[in-house]
């Protein structure tokens, strides 16, 4: 019949458009995280050209071009081709791995030359370890083309109000503005 046609003849049964889906999905993932390692190469490329290469013209600066190479070139191509199908929702938050690859690669000293290692602190690996939660929870809960249309405002207030929220947004706040006042 014609009925069992419509799905076929517009790219196969919702099963197949799924899995289609969480495959975009996942590459899209996989992109935002190899732009974000890109983007953190770029960093301590150019941070290295600033120790090493600072007496050079711009010319002959090969680590600065580099990390041209790496953060503007690079990155911004493979976020482009991640934007094109993945929710932005769901992949924005993972711009907050930049930070953690430039931490650990700036400690290792990869990069930037064994003399330039960074040292990291306790602090700093709890702060790393929060943004892998964040973004982990993110990747796990967030959006999909499975749930439909986007809340509106009147959902989103109520989701707002809901006590979880509330209770994590006071704290959070509470939690910042306790740290930057102790700066």
């Amino acid at each position: 019949s014609s009925s069992d046609a419509a799905p076929m003849a517009s790219g196969g049964d919702a099963a197949s458009t799924g899995v289609r889906g969480d495959l975009q999905r996942t590459a899209g993932v996989c992109l935002v995280i190899a732009g974000s390692f890109s983007s953190s190469i770029g960093l301590l490329l150019f941070k290295r050209s600033s120790l090493c290469e600072a007496q050079l013209p711009f010319h002959r600066k090969r680590f600065w071009h580099l990390g041209f190479l790496f953060l503007v070139v690079n990155a911004t191509v493979i976020d482009l081709v991640a934007f094109s199908f993945t929710p932005l929702s769901l992949i924005a938050p993972f711009a907050g791995l930049t930070i953690v690859f430039t931490a650990l690669l700036a400690a290792s000293g990869l990069v930037t030359g064994a003399r330039h290692k960074e040292a990291l602190g306790w602090l700093d690996g709890i702060v790393i370890a929060v943004v892998v939660a964040g973004v982990t929870l993110v990747s796990l809960h967030g959006p999909s083309s499975a749930e439909g249309e986007p809340p509106t405002m009147d959902e989103m207030l109520v989701r707002f109000s809901n006590p979880p929220f509330v209770a994590f947004a006071s704290v959070s706040t509470a939690v910042i503005f306790c740290f930057v006042g102790s700066q």
